[in-house]
């Protein structure tokens, strides 16, 4: 298209001349197919920053879960920790528990022979008497110096019989105490072990948190292209 301007003679000495100008008049898009292309395009870049808007939000879980896996590998660590102690622990406890077993049989055995020398001193002292009471009737008139003999006998016995019954006493007292450490021992060891079972059951729920965090972190990274 062209457009002519004239210029006015009075308005100046020269004379009158025609100047031509172009202006592009030209349609804004070559076509259709152009003008969608176009505004496809910018419908494209108004998207993009709403797509890296979730990245964000996304990234920030996945720190989320990371911060909670670590917490949950040291807690497990930690119950790791607690477990070797426990396990060290069960095993001591397995060695003081035959000592005290093998403590105990040994005071049961001497507990028995201090019953079996009780009842033969109790025979043999019974014996004596008897002894001493048939020869005080048939020897009555005997010497004095066979009766102080018979009873010097017959005291020798009674002090052994009672030095007899004083181990035993002192047997029966250190077996009792034996046995009431022995179940003391017993009854602390049985709560270790149930602690033990316990922090085990933890520990294995520990573990499969600890794998399910992994198992969302990873799914997470390969949704976001992190990994």
């Amino acid at each position: 298209m062209v457009h002519k301007t004239w210029q006015n003679a009075t308005d100046s000495p020269y004379p009158k001349k025609t100047v031509v100008t172009e202006i592009d008049s030209s349609p804004p898009f070559q076509s259709v197919k152009d003008a969608i292309a176009q505004f496809d395009e910018v419908s494209i870049s108004e998207e993009k920053p709403a797509v890296k808007k979730a990245k964000p939000h996304s990234a920030e879980r996945v720190f989320a879960q990371e911060a909670q896996l670590h917490l949950a590998q040291k807690e497990l660590s930690k119950w790791k920790e607690q477990l070797k102690d426990e396990e060290t622990t069960k095993a001591e406890a397995l060695v003081e528990l035959e000592n005290a077993k093998r403590t105990v049989h040994d005071f049961t055995q001497k507990l028995k022979a201090c019953g079996e020398s009780r009842k033969l001193e109790t025979k043999v002292n019974e014996a004596a008497r008897s002894q001493a009471k048939q020869f005080d009737k048939t020897n009555s008139g005997e010497p004095d110096g066979i009766n102080v003999s018979w009873k010097e006998e017959l005291e020798t016995a009674v002090k052994r019989y009672a030095s007899v019954v004083i181990e035993l006493v002192h047997a029966k007292h250190e077996l009792w105490k034996m046995r009431h450490e022995y179940n003391s021992a017993f009854e602390a060891r049985v709560s270790s072990f149930k602690k033990v079972e316990e922090d085990d059951d933890v520990m294995n729920m520990n573990t499969e948190n600890a794998s399910e965090l992994f198992k969302e972190i990873s799914a997470v990274q390969q949704l976001e292209g992190i990994s």
